[in-house]
């Protein structure tokens, strides 16, 4: 299993061109208006990015990396807060035709107020280019 990962994690990154984007879905399951927000401007980043091609769907014949975000609004419930801050949680997978489930990479738990979701997109795209960037180098060392 542990050496099937790392030749696909080399297939998947490392026969890319290094001035090559390496393709990402963002599979969207916020819950919230503020979540839903945060989302697309995550998805905007990405586009904007260098080093990533913004998939609309994921393809049944290729590897991919998977952004799946998940939000619900922290001040649920209390409509004097409501809508100001979501709480998300970023879950990075590579999926792959060869695997039901695919595989985890990392994830991380966030939270941010509708004034600084652009902000915090621009973050967790910096954190995705981080976590290929560790993958690469850890793969070039085995």
């Amino acid at each position: 299993m542990k050496n099937s990962f790392q030749l696909l994690l080399l297939f998947t990154f490392l026969t890319v061109p290094v001035i090559a984007q390496v393709d990402i879905y963002v599979l969207d399951r916020s819950t919230d208006e503020t979540g839903r927000r945060f989302v697309y401007y995550l998805k905007e980043e990405f586009n904007r990015s260098s080093s990533f091609n913004l998939r609309s769907y994921i393809p049944r014949d290729k590897s991919i990396l998977v952004a799946e975000i998940l939000s619900m609004d922290k001040n649920a419930g209390d409509s004097r807060f409501e809508g100001i801050t979501t709480m998300f949680t970023v879950i990075w997978r590579i999926e792959s035709p060869d695997q039901m489930w695919g595989y985890y990479l990392n994830s991380l738990m966030g939270y941010s107020g509708s004034s600084r979701l652009k902000e915090s997109a621009v973050d967790i795209v910096a954190s995705t280019k981080r976590l290929l960037d560790e993958l690469h180098q850890y793969l070039n060392e085995k």
